[in-house]
């Protein structure tokens, strides 16, 4: 509903603070979805780009809301304390069935629907040929227990603007630089390529 900003801004050693909307102002974009595949109709699976900061809704746990600058760590993390935030909090759900009913509250309220892509792969007219022979059938369902990528790397980034040679420059535990760098540069910060070098060492 709304970010007030106001007290964290006055607080000592604070240089600037951001919210989504600052960045959506300043012509920033969104980051893309990396990987799309088609669904078992061949149509493309729902995707949606990432805002760098939330900025209507926030849609998980842990989704970042506002950035500090700050001249050191600890007025940093003072001033992010002191941000105030007023949050609606809408209808939800934790559990992936449970989602995908017609009546399920919507990730995205632009879409139908949570149903991200339902694929499927095989020869179904062979496989059921086959089980219809067959003496005995035994079905299964299987459900994946709940998983998260965990890094031994920190959730960091290192990053700094070269006015003299007007480039940015962003060290980062990813999985792929050239990647990153071109979604960055495209979609997020709007420049031409050779204006962001990024940089990831050992993963």
């Amino acid at each position: 509903v709304r970010i007030d900003t106001a007290a964290a801004l006055a607080m000592p050693g604070v240089k600037a603070l951001i919210t989504g909307k600052d960045l959506q102002a300043a012509g920033w974009g969104l980051i893309p979805a990396v990987a799309v595949f088609n669904d078992k109709n061949g149509v493309p699976m729902k995707s949606r780009a990432i805002p760098p900061l939330a900025l209507d809704h926030v849609r998980y746990v842990g989704e970042a809301l506002a950035l500090v600058i700050a001249d050191s760590v600890e007025n940093a993390t003072a001033a992010s304390e002191a941000v105030h935030v007023e949050i609606e909090n809408l209808p939800a759900t934790s559990c992936p069935m449970d989602a995908l009913r017609p009546s399920a509250p919507l990730v995205h309220h632009d879409l139908d629907s949570n149903l991200c892509m339902h694929w499927a792969d095989g020869d179904f007219a062979q496989s059921e040929s086959i089980f219809s022979q067959a003496d005995h059938v035994i079905e299964v369902e299987l459900e994946d227990p709940p998983v998260a990528a965990c890094a031994l790397e920190p959730r960091s980034a290192i990053a700094w603007w070269d006015a003299q040679q007007e480039k940015y420059t962003l060290i980062a535990p990813t999985q792929g630089v050239m990647i990153v760098r071109k979604l960055l540069a495209e979609n997020v910060l709007k420049v031409p390529l050779e204006k962001l070098r990024v940089l990831t060492p050992n993963v």
